[in-house]
């Protein structure tokens, strides 16, 4: 990878990526060939296409503060960090980073057995049942073997055919009531686990000591490739802008990172930065709450987005309803 002496000197390239874990893993080699040749301008993408983006960002604010490549060597590496296979489990760092909150270990094991499909998923996922619902799984079985042996003993005397058809009706009543039981203590844990994890079963965070969750990780791998200091202050749009509050919206940004996401509970897709101009200002919609947020991202970005809250427009409904919020423990967006 050869570049110029400085940034000025390069053409400028716009550059929008789709989401895909395979698109995911081409995009930083990709980012960092075309970065020899080319200033990123304006640069979007949408989930594992909006990470790579936001990380081709952060590698283009280091390189025009001076810094040279040293961000997009950061970000060529990231395909061998991701695939480096940990010897002791035999899966990926990719996979390492999505751990499950305590109270969905259970599910999360049996989902991840299944992974890859086939006969050999069936054998795993029937391993992953016996480890983490044992008891579930021994009184499924109960009822077929207590059947099995009050009806070998009743034809003690019989054929041997009869014995068999007994045995085999055993297996498989101790079977179906296996898998049943089964069944019902992974709905029974759906139904109670799921809701109190947000409905998913990694948050993000970092919940083991043997490395970092993926958020924690992105979090500062964002930082470090756009060459900040750890905490407290993370990469923002402003770093990036290089322009001041006031003109935001209208003046030309440096590097300009555009990400779309959808909210569920509104039914539509919003770009991210929300749009904030004369007309419209999304923005002022969206509250979270400390508490919920801490357990989804690093302290220190909840912190810096509690010390900084948008300013309202002063009129009084706008001023009670953020103190009605505020009550019930909402805070306003950065």
């Amino acid at each position: 990878m050869h570049a110029p002496d400085s940034a000025s000197e390069l053409r400028t390239c716009d550059i929008v990526m789709k989401g895909g874990i395979t698109s995911g893993v081409v995009y930083p080699h990709a980012i960092t060939n075309l970065a020899g040749r080319f200033r990123f301008i304006n640069i979007g993408g949408t989930s594992a296409g909006a990470i790579a983006a936001s990380l081709a960002a952060a590698a283009e604010h280091r390189r025009q503060s001076g810094d040279g490549l040293h961000g997009f060597a950061e970000l060529a590496k990231l395909p061998a960090l991701l695939g480096a296979t940990d010897p002791a489990t035999g899966r990926t760092r990719l996979f390492h980073f999505f751990q499950p909150a305590s109270g969905a270990r259970r599910l999360f094991a049996v989902a991840t057995a299944a992974l890859g499909g086939g006969w050999p998923a069936v054998r795993r996922v029937s391993v992953a049942l016996l480890r983490h619902y044992p008891l579930a799984l021994l009184l499924g079985l109960a009822p077929g073997l207590v059947l099995g042996r009050l009806a070998a003993l009743a034809l003690a005397d019989g054929t041997l055919l009869w014995r068999c058809l007994a045995f085999t009706l055993g297996l498989l009543v101790a079977g179906v009531g296996a898998g049943l039981t089964a069944a019902a203590a992974l709905l029974l844990d759906l139904v109670r686990k799921l809701p109190a994890n947000r409905y998913g079963l990694c948050s993000g965070r970092t919940e083991t000591e043997t490395g970092e969750g993926l958020t924690d990780w992105l979090a500062k791998i964002l930082d470090e490739t756009a060459g900040l200091p750890p905490g407290p202050v993370p990469l923002l749009f402003a770093h990036l802008w290089d322009t001041s509050e006031s003109d935001a919206e209208t003046a030309a940004r440096r590097v300009n990172l555009e990400m779309m996401t959808t909210c569920l509970s509104h039914g539509r897709p919003y770009r991210l930065p929300f749009r904030a101009d004369a007309d419209l200002r999304e923005n002022h919609r969206f509250y979270f709450r400390p508490d919920e947020f801490a357990g989804l991202f690093p302290p220190y970005v909840v912190a810096w987005m509690l010390a900084r809250p948008r300013a309202h427009d002063g009129k009084p409904s706008s001023v009670a309803r953020r103190q009605r919020l505020a009550s019930l423990g909402y805070h306003p967006l950065p």
